[in-house]
């Protein structure tokens, strides 16, 4: 299915998760500290990585660092005995897909991996698509003469002029953040950003504060105050992809967003207005999250 290089110096670990990744038909390929990682990447293609952070001399962070340089496209997972709020924020910053706290479970694992693979093709796809339609724009940039295409133009060209939220349901690759984008083109937003996040790929305690960002000081390792995904769509358009997956307090803060268009940043008492229409999209029912609750 998949090529994952598994880097850490603890040789029990990259063992018992070559057992499990063969066992799920991943092919694996091990190394034992980050400088033969990076030579790796340099060298050959992999679909994802799994690294340690602790080791020497070459730590985890420097392996996001390279495999980002050379293979932007590649997703990245963290394993850490020592997965603190600074170090999550840190790795995710450097591009890291998520992290996994040792010692993992099985399900977590495979979970992960199965997420991070699927963003990363759904990254590409999405991008592929991107390219052939920025010649295009608007509703009609979604090809195809069947009643349903016909039908879904004629409902992006009238939500599209209103400026409301709008939430876009489907199964996972039909082309959500396309239609989303189609949206945003074919509205008064379109010369303004179009941002994107995968609610589902950023672990919910660090969602938060990349959707409405933090205030220097807010936690450790916060050096400087950073603006969130909502301050920088400002003027544009903030897609929230799988918007079912963000947890209960999230939702709460986007509630309140979309009803009083301001935010809080993370541990900043200070109000802030935003102007950003909200588009979200998610892959199940979410009449189904509301039962389960």
């Amino acid at each position: 299915m998949a090529r994952i290089l598994v880097v850490d110096d603890e040789q029990r670990n990259t063992q018992l998760l070559r057992f499990q990744l063969e066992g799920e038909g991943h092919e694996v390929v091990e190394k034992a500290d980050g400088t033969s990682a990076l030579a790796a990447v340099k060298d050959q293609a992999f679909d994802l990585v799994l690294t340690d952070l602790r080791m020497e001399p070459v730590d985890g962070m420097q392996v996001i660092d390279g495999v980002k340089q050379d293979n932007p496209d590649t997703p990245v997972i963290m394993l850490t005995a020592y997965a603190d709020y600074e170090t999550a924020v840190e790795a995710m910053q450097r591009g890291a897909a998520t992290y996994i706290k040792k010692p993992w479970k099985t399900d977590e694992v495979r979970l992960a991996v199965v997420r991070a693979l699927e963003g990363a093709a759904l990254r590409r796809e999405n991008r592929t698509l991107r390219q052939e339609v920025r010649k295009l724009s608007g509703a009609r940039a979604l090809l195809g003469d069947s009643a349903a295409m016909r039908s879904l133009r004629d409902l992006i060209d009238r939500v599209a002029p209103s400026g409301a939220t709008v939430m876009i349901r489907g199964e996972s690759g039909a082309g959500k953040e396309v239609a989303a984008r189609a949206i945003h083109d074919a509205g008064a937003r379109a010369q303004g950003p179009f941002v994107a996040v995968n609610c589902a790929a950023i672990p919910e305690t660090l969602l938060e504060s990349e959707l409405f960002g933090y205030r220097k000081g807010a936690f450790t390792g916060a050096d400087s105050d950073k603006e969130g995904l909502f301050e920088a769509a400002s003027g544009g358009t903030l897609f929230l992809d799988e918007i079912g997956e963000a947890g209960a307090g999230v939702q709460a803060k986007l509630l309140r967003v979309l009803e009083e268009r301001k935010i809080n940043r993370v541990g900043d008492p200070r109000e802030r207005s935003v102007d950003v229409r909200v588009l979200a999209a998610t892959s199940r029912p979410l009449e189904d999250a509301i039962v389960e609750g």
